[in-house]
């Protein structure tokens, strides 16, 4: 018995795999999908050699075009944790923060961190309320809010 593949079959497994999709969410069938439905507008024309060439060539370029474009504005962003969580919060000034004199401290939740000026130069008083700019090592680089 022959198989018929003709262009109703490609858009009903097209739209199978672009419904499943919603479903296990791994960006994997929805350009398979994509790919079946637009072999299906050259099924009536063309071979069968020539439609699995044709699902072929689009399923690559389906492909790199959802992992070079798509993908990444439906990716989740990542949550920070550890000290990358601290870069953009304010926090209070404890010691003042003076890079010629050594010193600055701010005050981080429960603990008191080693800040310097993000801009050289720049001294911030005490009790006055900074923002993290960047975190290296033991180290905090603010700016003053």
């Amino acid at each position: 018995m022959d198989l018929v593949f003709n262009w109703q079959m490609y858009v009903a497994l097209g739209l199978a795999l672009i419904i499943l999709e919603a479903f296990v969410s791994t960006f994997f069938l929805f350009p398979l999908g994509i790919s079946l439905m637009l072999t299906a507008v050259a099924a009536p024309f063309v071979s069968l050699e020539v439609e699995l060439v044709i699902f072929t060539l689009l399923s690559l370029a389906s492909f790199v075009i959802s992992i070079k474009f798509v993908k990444p504005k439906f990716a989740a962003k990542k949550n920070l944790t550890g000290v990358d969580s601290l870069v953009g919060k304010t926090f209070p000034v404890f010691e003042e923060i003076n890079e010629t004199q050594g010193t600055g401290v701010i005050k981080v939740y429960a603990d008191e961190w080693r800040a310097l000026p993000i801009n050289s130069g720049d001294v911030i008083g005490k009790n006055e309320k900074v923002k993290i700019e960047k975190v290296e090592g033991n180290k905090v680089f603010v700016t003053k809010i």
